[in-house]
């Protein structure tokens, strides 16, 4: 449902943005004013579910699942972008040459980023579960 919400705010920005300003030759399909007002009223929409999916997490305790999760994958994605490189390394830009030795290799890297990996799918399916379980009146 949120990314449904979020789908429509998107679709009636567009709608603004596209035909805000035009050839005056050219018909205007949509109305700015009434799609600003629409994308507020689903801005609004979208508060009030993400407050009650909150209020749900907190009462089901999956709130610090949800922090987990989040920090899981910013690691995950920082430790992928870690150089390991090691050797004779040929820098891209002005040709230098520099021998490189890492602390942590490439393998070593990957295979953390996979137990990582593996812990994200594990805490989201266990989400997606407590969401499927989980009623939220007036949704």
């Amino acid at each position: 449902m949120k990314n449904r919400i979020i789908g429509r705010m998107e679709t009636e920005f567009s709608k603004a943005s596209r035909y805000n300003s035009i050839s005056e030759k050219n018909r205007r399909p949509y109305s700015v004013f009434e799609s600003l007002k629409n994308y507020e009223d689903l801005a609004m929409e979208l508060v009030e579910l993400k407050t009650k999916l909150h209020e749900a997490n907190v009462k089901g305790g999956m709130l610090q699942k949800i922090f987990l999760l989040a920090e899981l994958k910013t690691e995950a994605n920082k430790l992928q972008n870690l150089d390991c490189a090691e050797g004779l390394v040929t820098s891209r830009y002005d040709s230098t040459e520099t021998i490189k030795t890492a602390e942590m290799t490439v393998e070593v890297r990957d295979a953390i980023v996979l137990g990582l990996q593996d812990r994200i799918v594990a805490i989201e399916e266990e989400l997606d579960q407590f969401n499927h379980e989980t009623v939220i009146a007036g949704v």
